[in-house]
């Protein structure tokens, strides 16, 4: 099946973006995880979207024409393509390895200078299948029409530039509102949840994270100690539940019990770290100790 070789062929070459990890779930292009069954179609349809886009990417790109590419970029803080194999088959849980794929990866973004597509490995790509339900799609298809028909670009760099950004807003105020709802209707259910201490023991890993989050959130931890306590001692917390205890909570005691969790997964501090530095805007203002000084002052 040529869907099945082009899959192949892409993997080869280092391609993270529309794989599938080691739990069963498929990365998108941007490298985001998403869960649920995937068919045979799906796979035909992807490969075969892919090849199109990169196709007209590469024509535009090597006759200079500005047009809305798509681009995507790795964080400084991400490790090498082969590194970043090895950590997913390690992962315990979906939510860890979206956690740590957010981590190490930029969202794409559109904009008419070419810096090439990280998680896809190419240098060059775009959206151009999808025109009667994507704006930069359909902007690529009359920037492509104009060039055949020998006419000039309909739209300057600059407009490209504006275009980009404005899709970007309109995406995360998109994202913002949907996440909202979301949040309120998960608020009932974690609600009623913490207050039933056998639900609670019930929670799965991702439910008991937005519990947490929850509860530091309201300033309402004292429900969650007895549970929290009991999951750090047996070493079942998520990479996000470390974060929370460690920058979003102010109990030495839970930041203590925390730090010597992540002592014994240091393979994690870095995406800990790396979550820091994405969430809190006072960053900067962090103190920290030397190695020296922690192995010779207390905590």
């Amino acid at each position: 099946m040529w869907a099945e070789q082009l899959y192949r062929d892409r993997l080869n070459a280092g391609a993270i973006g529309g794989t599938l990890t080691a739990q069963g779930d498929w990365l998108t292009e941007e490298g985001s995880l998403i869960q649920g069954k995937h068919y045979s179609s799906h796979l035909l349809i992807q490969e075969f979207m892919i090849l199109a886009n990169r196709a007209v990417a590469q024509w535009l790109a090597e006759r200079d024409i500005p047009a809305l590419y798509r681009n995507h970029t790795a964080r400084a803080i991400a490790p090498d393509r082969e590194t970043m194999y090895k950590e997913m088959l390690l992962l315990r849980s979906a939510q860890d390895a979206r956690q740590r794929m957010s981590s190490w990866l930029n969202r794409a973004d559109y904009g008419p200078a070419l810096v090439g597509h990280f998680a896809l490995t190419l240098p060059a790509y775009c959206h151009f299948t999808s025109p009667i339900r994507r704006l930069a799609d359909l902007i690529n298809h009359r920037i492509v029409k104009a060039k055949l028909w020998g006419k000039d670009s309909p739209h300057t760099k600059t407009e490209l530039e504006q275009l980009g950004q404005h899709i970007a807003q309109v995406n995360r105020e998109l994202e913002e509102k949907t996440a909202d709802y979301f949040k309120a209707e998960h608020q009932k259910v974690y609600q009623a949840q913490v207050q039933d201490s056998d639900e609670l023991q019930r929670a799965t890993e991702k439910e008991f994270s937005k519990l947490l989050k929850d509860a530091l959130e309201k300033q309402e931890m004292e429900v969650l100690i007895p549970e929290l306590k009991t999951r750090l001692a047996a070493r079942v917390l998520q990479l996000l539940d470390l974060y929370l205890l460690m920058f979003e909570n102010e109990d030495k005691a839970l930041q203590k019990e925390a730090f010597e969790y992540i002592q014994e997964n240091v393979h994690d501090a870095a995406t800990i770290v790396s979550m820091a530095v994405a969430q809190q805007e006072d960053w900067e203002s962090f103190d920290y100790l030397e190695l020296q000084q922690i192995l010779t002052g207390p905590f």
